[in-house]
């Protein structure tokens, strides 16, 4: 059985993460204050640490199943390639089969979730915070 990783959204903490690097990026780049005598060399080692916090901020694509969440969205990456973001005010209805999650939104969309070989103390934590948080956007 395979386990889904969890982490808590930060509610801004990556944007200003992100903004600062950038910031701190452009002034090593114009100020030089490290004394690389090659540009080539100090462009290189600001894409380093550029793409070093850009790693440590998304590296959640590295996993196969993850959930990310706060109390306004959640992003799902269950058996799949790609990340869905659901707003929890936008949910209308969420449904567990067997081995599937239906996640029905107020416009009548659906988004079904394969569950299969995903353990059940994940499932039970996923369950949980779905709940959790589309009863507080009602």
């Amino acid at each position: 059985m395979n386990e889904i990783v969890f982490k808590k959204l930060p509610n801004y903490f990556s944007a200003i993460l992100s903004i600062c690097s950038s910031v701190i990026g452009i002034l090593l780049m114009y100020y030089n204050p490290l004394g690389f005598s090659s540009n080539i060399i100090q462009l290189l080692y600001i894409l380093l640490i550029l793409l070093l916090v850009w790693l440590w901020i998304n590296y959640f694509f590295l996993y196969k199943n993850y959930v990310r969440w706060n109390n306004k969205v959640i992003q799902l990456k269950i058996n799949r390639r790609n990340v869905v973001e659901i707003m929890f005010r936008n949910v209308s209805d969420i449904l567990f089969e067997q081995d599937k999650l239906i996640i029905t939104l107020k416009n009548n969309q659906k988004k079904v979730f394969n569950l299969e070989n995903i353990s059940l103390m994940s499932l039970e934590k996923l369950k949980q915070i779905l709940q959790t948080n589309s009863k507080l956007q009602s």
